[in-house]
């Protein structure tokens, strides 16, 4: 038996709604939690210059990361983050399409993207309180249909 905590955000802009849930191994001892410090990441309107390069980047605004999660572990123990799309696909406001891994992501600095899948992908591990930091990345081609896209991002704590 586990517990779970789930809030969905909406996303009314463009592309990404997050979502999280927090899961500990006893149902008991509810001591992890997560929180998100925006609902929504955007990625605005595209340009000539982001369809020609192929790739948008996404940072809050005067901050050096997209998005920061905090774990809250009021009772020390080890935990794990995982991230996912919920589906396979973007939605889209004129009939687009656009795979969820065209939008990735990483823990904030240099380093590889990794594409969103529909599974659970661990980002971090750790015990106590933390943040986690993630930057994210969007591809783009003259291909994609103009429209606004939106996709739900999930993460979860979990602890054995």
């Amino acid at each position: 038996m586990s517990f779970a905590y789930e809030c969905i955000k909406r996303l009314i802009g463009l592309l990404m709604i997050l979502a999280f849930v927090a899961a500990s191994g006893s149902a008991c001892r509810a001591s992890l939690d997560i929180t998100l410090d925006t609902a929504t990441v955007s990625f605005g309107a595209l340009d000539k210059s982001d369809l020609d390069v192929g790739f948008m980047e996404q940072t809050a605004a005067g901050s050096t990361y997209a998005l920061r999660v905090t774990a809250i572990d009021t009772v020390p123990q080890n935990w794990t983050l995982s991230t996912r799309a919920s589906d396979a696909y973007f939605t889209a406001s004129d009939g687009g399409v656009k795979p969820c891994s065209d939008l990735q992501w990483r823990l904030n600095g240099p380093g590889s993207y990794i594409p969103f899948t529909i599974s659970d992908a661990v980002a971090a591990t750790g015990n106590g309180n933390a943040t986690v930091d993630f930057d994210f990345k969007m591809l783009t081609s003259w291909a994609d249909k103009p429209g606004t896209y939106n996709i739900e991002i999930v993460y979860t704590i979990s602890s054995p």
